[in-house]
């Protein structure tokens, strides 16, 4: 089974290193294409996979599809591999805030399997979170293959395709409101003195750290997170802070304006 990858950027890119790391496939499995030639070097550098510039060749010889390009170039794309699509492809989309019905509008053959996805940079490292939306032309055994891809790289779960762009808020920009907040704390050590690597080592961690914290005691974030407050101690003022500025709030709303954002691609 050779799946095809259309658009060597970020995501596509991430999901390939993703699931070569995993060991669960190898790097004959795979076409990627991109109209780049610098970007097809770029990956031709470190990895001994198959690369194109041709769509058309990619489809005809991949079983499944991943449209990794930006949203307003999905109408583009999938018009051009139109002619190569049928029941026996099978099309997995990362267009944020495309819908299934949208994606379907733009190929000719109704049978063609498309399953919309909402994948995030962490797939390259094993540790992504995914959801999934089918059509209705999947089976069981088309699913397990769709599971299988975005399993071998991180979480994955199927969702009501009506909490895409909350999803896609939450889990596709949710990295780089992380990457902002262990910047911000490394800034802040850096200010009293410690050097700027140990500094974002030390964020990283405690970042990482939390979350594996959570996720294998699945307390509640707001109790975990008063374990660490003593009275009168250090902690607090720091949550003090957080509060006084807003900090809450403003991770609230930036949730919401991708959500807004989304609903207008």
């Amino acid at each position: 089974m050779k799946i095809g990858i259309i658009g060597g950027g970020n995501m596509g890119f991430s999901l390939f290193k993703g699931m070569i790391k995993s060991g669960e496939y190898a790097e004959g499995d795979f076409i990627i294409s991109d109209k780049s030639e610098k970007t097809l070097e770029n990956i031709r550098a470190n990895y001994n996979t198959e690369l194109t510039s041709d769509n058309i060749y990619l489809v005809e010889n991949c079983e499944i599809i991943v449209l990794a390009v930006k949203p307003n170039m999905i109408e583009t794309v999938l018009r051009e591999i139109d002619s190569k699509l049928s029941s026996d492809k099978l099309i997995i989309s990362f267009a944020v805030g495309l819908e299934i019905a949208r994606l379907a509008s733009y190929v000719t053959d109704k049978s063609v399997k498309i399953v919309r996805t909402m994948p995030n940079t962490p797939i390259s490292v094993g540790e992504g979170m995914t959801s999934l939306a089918f059509n209705e032309n999947f089976t069981e055994e088309d699913k397990e293959k769709v599971f299988r891809i975005f399993g071998s790289c991180g979480v994955v779960r199927e969702l009501e395709e009506r909490l895409f762009n909350t999803m896609s808020a939450l889990t596709g920009s949710g990295p780089a409101l992380m990457f902002m907040f262990m910047e911000a704390l490394a800034d802040g050590a850096v200010r009293y003195g410690l050097g700027r690597d140990l500094a974002y080592l030390a964020a990283a961690q405690v970042m990482k750290g939390s979350a594996e914290l959570y996720l294998e005691s699945k307390t509640h974030p707001g109790i975990l997170k008063d374990n660490v407050c003593s009275p009168g101690g250090t902690t607090i003022e720091a949550v003090t802070a957080l509060e006084k500025n807003g900090f809450r709030y403003a991770a609230m709303e930036a949730i919401e304006k991708c959500v807004e954002k989304a609903g207008k691609m």
